[in-house]
């Protein structure tokens, strides 16, 4: 059934003050011209605005108070609600906004192996304990900070999908695995811009926020500003790194192993013994296709190795930074670019990842990776970071992954990274994570800047 009605509405409103007293003129807007609209206003004499006509959409919404001779102010992370007022109040001071963003950029240098493709067996034994599991499996079986299985909501979905299956199956993991792939790949959009092109844009939907020019995101990191499960299944679209959090939450309240990165999750499914393989689990691919096609399970049971992945419970993502407030960020969407398994196209790798160390443009790889041929490969990364609610902080340590050193990938130890700010970087290292459970040793690249130089002042 489809129908139309007007979208709901809900306001934002409050006061702006310094120092206790109220400010007038002061600019408060909406960032981003929702669904094509510029929503606006101007503190009154008693400092009061009121932000109306604002769609009801996802708790996303930043909201930004400027006026000349005052530092900017941003909030984010907002609510609408259907025709009530949500009240923000701020507190800005005199002086001046800093006069840049600090963008940093990164590039891995990998060596990709060929790998053979794994059937998906029909059957794998889904054992009733996790102790039951290999020990270098195990920590792919337990809640965290962001696989949040144990939160009643997920593990009572968990129960719900579980009782869908037929009772003699229940013990299949494979069956099991493809009953939770169903239901998010069937109920959970990846989360799309809707008129992309057009100035029609739902300036909550995570994919704007994260990488489109205008969006800007809210949270202390990539991390905070992330659905966890439960938010995720309240929401019912979410970016790929969302759908792989709610994945892997799913699978592990029904005992069965699975990591989540960056774009999807792996499930593991015993194949004897302490052997087993890790096959891939995309909801957001699966979601993709169903709602375009029809099609359900594109996505599911890939057996090719990710590039990175996690030695721990939590997932693993392609960059962090240390905020001690939250503020505005946005990301270049990661990309790779492949060249021959050849001493040459590793030679070219190296020349092209000098030159975006130094420009900041990356070259374009002259191939791409196929099935069963092995290949050297740049991995990229880069982020922008808004310094406007920096408090005392000024310095950032901004960390990267390495790739994860597996039957699939080799670490060739070639880095470089580039940044607006050269002359604010103070330090470089790595952090290496070893004697995992997992028996896998994780790599983070952390480059740190002090940012003083950047910085507005209070007057």
């Amino acid at each position: 059934d489809v129908s139309f009605a007007p979208v709901p509405v809900g306001s934002i409103g409050g006061r702006v003050l310094s120092d206790g007293e109220p400010i007038s003129d002061v600019r408060v807007f909406l960032w981003g011209d929702s669904w094509g609209q510029v929503i606006e206003a101007l503190t009154d004499a008693d400092g009061v605005y009121e932000l109306t006509g604002i769609p009801v959409s996802h708790p996303r919404y930043i909201v930004i108070a400027e006026k000349d001779g005052f530092m900017t102010q941003p909030a984010g992370n907002l609510d609408v609600v259907a025709n009530q007022m949500v009240e923000l109040n701020f507190e800005i001071v005199e002086g001046s906004d800093p006069n840049d963003t600090l963008e940093v950029g990164y590039g891995y240098i990998a060596q990709a192996y060929a790998q053979e493709l794994v059937d998906l067996p029909e059957f794998a034994l889904r054992p009733s304990s996790a102790t039951d599991y290999p020990e270098s499996i195990q920590p792919y079986l337990v809640a965290d900070e962001y696989i949040t299985f144990d939160d009643p909501i997920v593990r009572d979905l968990a129960d719900e999908i579980l009782n869908s299956v037929p009772e003699s199956d229940r013990d299949n993991a494979v069956t099991v695995a493809w009953a939770v792939f169903a239901w998010i790949s069937t109920r959970i959009n990846h989360d799309a811009v809707y008129g992309n092109n057009q100035p029609y844009l739902d300036v909550t939907s995570g994919i704007w926020q994260t990488i489109q020019p205008g969006g800007w995101c809210w949270g202390r990191s990539f991390y905070d500003w992330l659905y966890q499960p439960a938010e995720l299944l309240a929401e019912e679209t979410g970016i790929c790194i969302e759908h792989s959090w709610l994945s892997a939450a799913l699978l592990r309240a029904l005992n069965i192993p699975a990591r989540a990165r960056v774009g999807s999750a792996q499930f593991w499914l015993a194949t004897g013994g302490d052997e087993g393989t890790w096959f891939g689990f995309s909801t957001n691919g699966g979601s993709n296709t169903y709602r375009e096609t029809g099609y359900l399970g594109a996505g599911y049971g890939g057996s090719i190795l990710p590039s990175f992945f996690s030695a721990t419970s939590e997932p693993f993502l392609h960059e962090d930074w240390n905020w001690e407030s939250p503020g505005l960020w946005r990301e270049h969407h990661p990309w790779g670019e492949v060249y021959s398994a050849t001493a040459s196209g590793r030679a070219q790798a190296i020349r092209d990842l000098e030159t975006y160390a130094d420009t900041g443009e990356a070259a374009q790889g002259p191939g791409r990776r196929l099935p069963g041929e092995g290949s050297v490969e740049i991995g990229y990364s880069q982020i922008e970071l808004g310094l406007w609610n920096m408090g005392d902080q000024r310095t950032i340590d901004v960390r990267f992954p390495a790739p994860t050193e597996s039957a699939g990938t080799s670490d060739t130890g070639e880095w470089r990274f580039w940044t607006n700010h050269p002359e604010c970087v103070v330090d470089t290292y790595e952090e290496v994570l070893e004697d995992m459970p997992s028996g896998i040793v994780q790599t983070w690249r952390h480059i740190v800047f002090d940012v003083s130089s950047l910085m507005g002042h209070r007057d």
